[in-house]
């Protein structure tokens, strides 16, 4: 005799039996429809977490996307059943989802277990155990007693299955004979040779004129050309070296302490840190610069090369190959390919003109001041029109203003003239177009294989799980992660990978991980003195504690974000931490201050040029003022982040604002309006190929046909 196992969730009175798709209270059943039963399915399985509409598309409605009010309409069933006495079950989160706020007991009963059964019913659950091991032979699998297989797991806030349900259904796919496991693993740690590492600060102008910022950047970004043609040493990325000398707050110095040089060594895992300056000579000689450059051990603090010489200020440039050949001299070092920077030199040796223009807006880019690097950027490109950086540089640019189809556009010309470079920095181009344009497996792919071939990258075993989140597999990019804090020359401990791990956890819909992670980071950071590090480790906590329902925690987090960034001279960090803040005072039921605070972030974010964040936080302002009743002013909201994603040709921006300016038509009874807009909305997603979007809106539509009694009309909508 052979039983299936009983697969129960038990919270209150209830109990739902999953197996049969039934529900009980006391014992005695409770009259649900089969699509409740399942969105309680889900539920149940998920205390604790929020879950979207786009959730119970994949799961309740198998991959077809549901409109929220049919969503509403099954959660209110819900609610009616469940409603006997004071327990409170299902909480809304506006504009995020709802949540399940019982605890939960998982029950798996087995009994009367004769034999392996011939033919299996998977459960809802099939569990993957953290570090699965070989499958279980099938004597061990006959061994296992009835007792062996029940297993009671109690819920909090998050739904983890032990090791006995996963024992059972091992047990039994190892007898029939097809236990596998994905062939398309996520990346590991990968073993290859770890190189020592140099990191090169920007170059610190004392010259006291204008007219001469730009080449800050430009002689350390040419220096890091020069070195790369030695492969024994890894050289950090011009970012990643802006960003610690930001981060740290280094002084002005062409030397550092022992104390600075090991807070930059436990942030950027540099083994030498150069730096350097330059000045103009004397009064009588002005158009003459001199050069200094220093590289010492960050272990050790001790001088280990220098350069120092003078040209005229036309020829200053032509210095930084003389200098990279006797630092390289100096260290002792072999070039094992002598000539393997000059394609690469070739792309970053321009006109005089062109060069100093991309340079002046990498430097703006930097900054975060997207808005001042776009012109540069733009008069750079129109004197080099074959720059692969140059467009690289727009590319970034213009998708920070939220221009993401020309964002694309110039990605792709980038990658296009980006041939003929040597192989990681072509690679490196067309990772970064990969994630501008969301070819998330193309990026997977580059990605993987940069950092397989260069494991003492952070940055690309980062990007790398960012590309894997993005693609709707956290789980991999959390195995990447962990396997980056294996790799020798990374610090274990570094803030970074917790903050990646926290976007991680974001991905998963584990916000209490998210916050976890969050904490860490900013403990880390805090530690190291690394002041932006801790201001987004707070607003990943912030955002966390907002979804965890802990508005108290994440209204504090964001304004401790806020007064960082705002010390730090970071005005896009101030505008995104004031929008954090915004949701969390408007979903603690203060609309009006919420209102007020997205209307500051929505300014903060127009003054520096963020156009697509302005968009964006103008659609969030709508919904506050209208959960005021201004139903007017809602619709004048949304209609401008209407006009400004059209502006921006963003088409999805453009569908989110029809919907909500439909929305509030249809609130006002506007119904000839509301149906209108609501098919210019749908006409967006469908040109954009975007069945979620397409069937949401066909979904309000209907709604809208039924209320204006075209029944047919809407139930056509409806199917």
């Amino acid at each position: 005799m052979t039983q299936l196992p009983k697969h129960l969730f038990r919270f209150g009175h209830y109990c739902l039996n999953a197996t049969d798709g039934t529900l009980s209270r006391d014992r005695a059943p409770v009259d649900l429809g089969p699509k409740a039963i399942d969105t309680l399915r889900e539920f149940v399985r998920n205390p604790g977490r929020v879950l979207t509409r786009e959730h119970f598309m994949r799961t309740v409605w198998n991959g077809t996307f549901v409109e929220s009010n049919t969503v509403e309409r099954q959660i209110s069933d819900l609610r009616k059943a469940l409603g006997n006495g004071d327990e409170k079950y299902i909480e809304t989160l506006r504009s995020r989802g709802y949540r399940f706020v019982a605890s939960v007991d998982e029950v798996v009963e087995v009994e009367d277990v004769e034999g392996v059964p011939a033919a299996i019913t998977p459960l809802d659950i099939v569990p993957e155990p953290p570090n699965p091991g070989p499958p279980l032979s099938s004597a061990n699998a006959g061994s296992q007693t009835s007792d062996q297989l029940k297993a009671t797991i109690h819920h909090g806030p998050a739904v983890r299955v032990r090791t006995a349900l996963f024992v059972f259904w091992t047990a039994c796919l190892a007898v029939v004979g097809w236990v596998s496991w994905p062939l398309d693993r996520p990346a590991v740690a990968p073993a290859s040779k770890i190189r020592r590492s140099l990191m090169i600060l920007d170059f610190r102008d004392h010259t006291r004129r204008g007219g001469t910022e730009w080449l800050a950047t430009a002689l350390g970004e040419m220096l890091r050309t020069e070195l790369s043609g030695s492969r024994v040493l890894r050289i950090l990325s011009g970012e990643d070296s802006f960003k610690i000398d930001r981060e740290l707050s280094i002084p002005d110095s062409d030397g550092f302490s022992l104390e600075t040089l090991g807070r930059i060594r436990k942030l950027g895992g540099a083994d030498f840190v150069v730096s350097g300056s330059y000045a103009a000579l004397a009064a009588k000689d002005r158009r003459r610069l001199r050069l200094d450059i220093k590289v010492q051990d960050a272990v050790t603090g001790e001088l280990v090369a220098s350069f120092g010489e003078s040209t005229a200020e036309e020829q200053f440039l032509e210095l930084i190959p003389i200098a990279a050949a006797a630092i390289i001299k100096q260290l002792g070092l072999q070039t094992t390919t002598p000539d393997l920077s000059s394609t690469f030199r070739t792309a970053i040796v321009m006109s005089p003109e062109g060069r100093r223009l991309y340079f002046q807006g990498l430097a703006k880019l930097r900054l975060l001041d997207a808005q001042a690097a776009r012109p540069s950027f733009e008069a750079a490109q129109a004197l080099e029109p074959k720059s692969p950086l140059i467009h690289a540089g727009l590319a970034e640019t213009l998708t920070i203003l939220g221009y993401q189809r020309r964002a694309r556009e110039y990605a792709k010309r980038s990658l296009e003239l980006a041939s003929d470079l040597p192989n990681e920095d072509r690679l490196a181009i067309e990772g970064r177009s990969s994630l501008l344009t969301s070819d998330w497996p193309r990026a997977i792919q580059i990605y993987s294989s940069l950092w397989t071939v260069f494991p003492d990258r952070i940055d690309y075993a980062i990007r790398l799980a960012e590309a894997q989140t993005a693609a709707g597999k956290p789980s991999d990019a959390a195995i990447t992660l962990a396997g980056l804090r294996k790799v020798p020359a990374v610090i274990a401990d570094d803030p970074r990978i917790d903050l990646a791990e926290a976007a991680v956890a974001e991905g998963q819909g584990d916000f209490r991980a998210e916050q976890r992670a969050a904490v860490r980071a900013a403990d880390k950071a805090r530690s190291l003195g690394a002041r932006l590090v801790l201001a987004n480790a707070l607003l990943r906590d912030s955002w966390a504690s907002n979804n965890l329902s802990d508005r108290s925690r994440a209204i504090e987090t964001a304004e401790n974000a806020r007064r960082i960034f705002q010390t730090a001279g970071d005005p896009g960090g101030e505008a995104r931490a004031t929008k954090n803040l915004a949701d969390a005072v408007d979903d603690s039921g203060d609309h009006a201050r919420g209102a007020a605070l997205y209307e500051q972030a929505s300014e903060s974010f127009r003054r520096i040029g963020y156009e697509g964040a302005v968009a964006m936080t103008l659609n969030n302002l709508a919904y506050a003022i209208r959960s005021q009743g201004d139903l007017e002013r809602a619709r004048r909201m949304f209609v401008a982040s209407f006009e400004l994603s059209r502006k921006l040709t963003d088409d999805a921006g453009e569908a989110r604002a029809l919907n909500g300016v439909a929305i509030v038509l249809w609130r006002q009874g506007r119904l000839a309006e509301a149906e209108r807009t609501y098919l210019e909305a749908l006409k967006k997603h469908r040109q954009r190929g975007n069945l979620s979007g397409a069937a949401t809106v066909l979904g309000n539509v209907a709604i809208v046909q039924q209320d204006q009694g075209r029944l047919a009309e809407s139930k056509a909508s409806f199917d």
